[in-house]
């Protein structure tokens, strides 16, 4: 089994289990936005995110659970610990 599959239905399970919805960032177009040195794009874009994001939504859906996409803006930030350093 696929390794997506597995970490889809653990968070999938997860949230059936402490009746909770899934809310996954809209990283529908971060490979275009990614322009780093060569070796950090190629790191970047072979990353599996859409078809993981694609995954959780399917089984979330075939378990009765909401999925809401949000944008990716402002939901990253420092945790205490660097900002206070």
């Amino acid at each position: 089994m696929e390794e997506c599959h597995k970490i889809a239905r653990r968070i999938v399970d997860f949230a059936k289990e402490h009746k909770m919805g899934i809310i996954m960032e809209d990283l529908k177009w971060i490979r275009q936005r990614i322009n780093y040195d060569r070796m950090l794009n190629r790191r970047l874009h072979s990353w599996n995110f859409r078809r993981l994001q694609s995954y959780i939504e399917y089984k979330a859906k075939l378990k009765g659970l909401p999925v809401v996409y949000v944008s990716p803006k402002g939901t990253s930030s420092l945790c205490l610990i660097c900002v206070e350093s």
